[in-house]
């Protein structure tokens, strides 16, 4: 019975690496394209500045104003589901985690060395990044990843084929 318990809880474990290494692909190549699209326009500069000036607890602080600006975002779109509008509720709560995972990602990524200078976050960021080793030694995510790479080769030539006609 434990064994049974122990293969399907790694199943499952598999399942959500799975799942979170794609959203993951998907969301790290649509923030950076994005971002990196609107940095060459130059509109975000004087924001990255702003943040790189900011003293390390006040850049953790800041970590709060995403979260606490966009997590209402959740009960209203679960709301909005149980009222029998479940494509608006999912919706609603999907932009919501992508614009606050892309809006902390991007701090992050200003403020990383300073943060790292606060012992509480640098134990935190070591054992996340111990976290992620251990998914990736998942025997399901090596097989998403080969899915995925698989998926991106097949758009990939779809698109050659379809770039290719001219109407």
């Amino acid at each position: 019975m434990r064994a049974e318990i122990r293969r399907w809880g790694r199943i499952a474990l598999s399942a959500l690496a799975i799942v979170y290494f794609i959203l993951d692909a998907i969301f790290f190549r649509l923030s950076h394209a994005v971002f990196a699209a609107l940095s060459r326009l130059g509109l975000f500069s004087h924001l990255y500045e702003l943040l790189r000036r900011l003293p390390p607890y006040a850049a953790l602080a800041l970590f709060v104003v995403p979260v606490l600006a966009l997590e209402p975002a959740k009960p209203v779109g679960a709301w909005r589901i149980a009222t029998g509008h479940p494509v608006q509720g999912i919706l609603i709560i999907v932009i919501a985690e992508v614009l606050k995972l892309v809006v902390v990602e991007r701090m992050f990524h200003v403020n990383k060395d300073k943060l790292l200078t606060i012992p509480a976050f640098a134990w935190a960021y070591g054992w996340f990044l111990r976290w992620l080793d251990f998914i990736n030694t998942l025997p399901g995510v090596a097989a998403a990843r080969q899915v995925w790479a698989d998926v991106r080769a097949q758009a990939g030539a779809l698109w050659r084929r379809l770039t290719r006609f001219r109407f």
